[in-house]
């Protein structure tokens, strides 16, 4: 329970709530001012919830006072709940209110979205699976509802059958998830800290907690050496893992782009999580103009044997731009 007319500023990011019980996963209470509404600066975004419950977020109010608690801010979420949010009761500010964008929401009862009354949650750029989407909430304009809807995400079955194993929620290829028509508040990256948008031959920002990763497929006609490479089309993004000693290492690529991608943002190559092995993370990106193959290097010295992740990422202004790799040495 936080204070009266104090801004909690809590932040919960990329985080993964789970329950079985019929209550909330998240309470949140806040009392009520005698001096004014004020804003409890509660933010969740790239986060997961599954829940058996009632509700993601229960945001509750006590007390009599005149003036109000809002401001509970819920973006980027994919939320698989009995409901999805509520913000229950009388006691939640309209001049203030609560918001959910960007988000994915299944509701296996019978409500998505809930407000005690009109104006204490806005929502928008959300799509929602739910005999009953909304109660005392407006529907946003660039919002999607269902009452029957094939999400397409995935539930692990990929590794059953012979294929990448994907995280569950990860929507695949051709889901709904990865595309909707304008960018609302939208961080940089998504749950897995990887970049948005990703693998939806779009440029296009996803629904929800993830965007698809590891895109790349192979290419046979577009090649610097004698045999393949991997080609990304779209915005997106293929990581390797690769073990490293603690020696001077220098990892390099062959890099070429084609005209559809673009010369705004040119593919590059990024070493991540590192750190374990005491790796910083860095980039390069291509300085040539489209059609030229470029060779980019990246040097950096572990202090210890370990894992380094190498990602390859396309930044095309198109759904058809494409990236190709090739040669890659360490």
């Amino acid at each position: 329970m936080g204070l009266a007319d104090v801004a909690a500023n809590w932040t919960f990011d990329r985080c993964y709530f789970a329950g079985v019980s019929s209550g909330n996963v998240l309470n949140l209470t806040f009392p009520t001012s005698t001096v004014a509404d004020y804003d409890v600066n509660f933010l969740i975004q790239n986060c997961i919830c599954l829940s058996g419950g009632n509700a993601f977020i229960g945001a509750f109010t006590s007390g009599a006072n005149s003036f109000k608690p809002g401001g509970i801010d819920v973006f980027n979420c994919t939320i698989i709940a009995y409901v999805g949010l509520t913000c229950n009761g009388a006691n939640h500010s309209i001049t203030i209110p609560s918001t959910i964008y960007n988000s994915f929401i299944l509701s296996c009862g019978s409500l998505a979205l809930a407000a005690g009354a009109s104006g204490q949650v806005l929502e928008d750029f959300n799509r929602i699976v739910a005999p009953t989407p909304r109660t005392n909430i407006t529907a946003g304009a660039s919002s999607v509802s269902n009452t029957s809807h094939a999400p397409l995400y995935e539930i692990g079955y990929e590794m059953i059958s012979g294929r990448q194993l994907r995280p569950f929620g990860m929507p695949m290829v051709g889901s709904p998830l990865l595309g909707r028509a304008t960018a609302a508040i939208q961080p940089p990256v998504d749950i897995l800290s990887r970049p948005k948008p990703a693998g939806g031959l779009s440029t296009l920002y996803g629904w929800g907690a993830y965007e698809r990763h590891d895109t790349a497929a192979r290419e046979t006609s577009t090649l610097y050496g004698t045999t393949s490479s991997i080609v990304i089309t779209g915005p997106g993004d293929q990581d390797f893992a690769i073990p490293v000693d603690a020696t001077l290492t220098t990892l390099s690529v062959f890099c070429i782009y084609d005209a559809n991608h673009g010369t705004l943002n040119k593919p590059q190559m990024k070493v991540v999580n590192g750190e374990e092995v005491g790796v910083s993370e860095a980039a390069i990106t291509m300085s040539l103009g489209s059609n030229q193959w470029e060779l980019l290097t990246l040097t950096f010295t572990p202090t210890a044997k370990g894992i380094v992740t190498v990602r390859f990422i396309s930044r095309s202004l198109s759904g058809s731009g494409k990236a190709f790799f090739d040669e890659f040495s360490y």
